[in-house]
């Protein structure tokens, strides 16, 4: 039985030592992506994937302060248009925005999975009380819209259930300050077959209080897809980001993040 967040013990060790880690990542970042979980077929209603984002930082990171939010998809061609409410994606496409008074702190990690209850039966079988203790105390987040002790995520697209295709996809995280026109990248995953972010000149209004559109700069499209893996399951192996443009993007600190 494979255990969610295999990743996360590593990433305590690599930050834990300053001369590997000089120059790690100025945001936060996917540090996992499990889109295939063990003895599940695709496309069952009992998937349980997730996705795994880290706080490489030595500072705590508002998820959602009641304006500004970072949001999670898998909508290449639509994420940005959240910026004007709720999003009609393609069919299997998302958009997931985390609830409000949520913090990641420094050096620990929020997992996003469909429904928790799925989640912690192919994990932790009988109790999730294992995942809460790991090292950082990560916090589990679902798409699922019920009352129980996980917090939901607010769904911003059409689409209400997680679905990641395991023979390719493209995973965002971004970020919107809740009044500007444009949406910030954070960090992009994409795998297999998965297409890249290509949203060069597109522009948008959103609701600040003008009505001149803005427009957003080139992607260059260029990330190196991931390797698929036998185990369903794609990890970061190093919090260093080589070859990303540092200026000129639409990242959050304006990297292109689909360099």
């Amino acid at each position: 039985m494979k255990s969610a967040l295999r990743l996360l013990p590593l990433l305590f060790v690599l930050v834990a030592a300053p001369p590997a880690f000089g120059a790690v990542a100025d945001h936060l970042i996917i540090s996992e992506v499990n889109y295939d979980p063990p003895n599940v077929p695709e496309g069952s209603s009992n998937e349980a994937e997730y996705v795994e984002i880290f706080n490489a930082s030595d500072v705590d990171v508002p998820l959602n302060d009641g304006t500004a939010s970072f949001f999670l998809s898998d909508a290449e061609g639509t994420y940005y248009q959240v910026v004007n409410g709720t999003v009609t994606t393609p069919s299997g496409d998302w958009i997931v925005q985390f609830p409000p008074g949520t913090v990641i702190p420094a050096r620990s990690a929020v997992v996003v999975t469909n429904d928790s209850d799925l989640f912690r039966d192919t994990f932790y079988p009988g109790d999730l009380q294992p995942f809460f203790d790991q090292p950082g105390s990560p916090q589990l987040f679902e798409f699922t819209q019920d009352v129980d002790s996980v917090p939901n995520m607010i769904v911003r697209s059409s689409v209400t259930a997680m679905s990641l295709g395991n023979s390719g996809e493209l995973m965002i995280l971004y970020y919107w300050d809740g009044v500007s026109d444009l949406v910030r990248d954070v960090d992009l995953v994409v795998w297999g077959s998965g297409p890249m972010v290509n949203k060069g000149g597109v522009s948008v209004d959103g609701p600040d209080g003008d009505t001149t559109p803005s427009s957003y700069a080139s992607d260059a499209g260029t990330g190196v897809k991931a390797a698929d893996s036998s185990s369903g399951s794609l990890q970061r192996s190093s919090l260093l980001e080589p070859g990303e443009l540092a200026s000129g993007g639409n990242g959050r600190t304006g990297h292109d993040e689909s360099s």
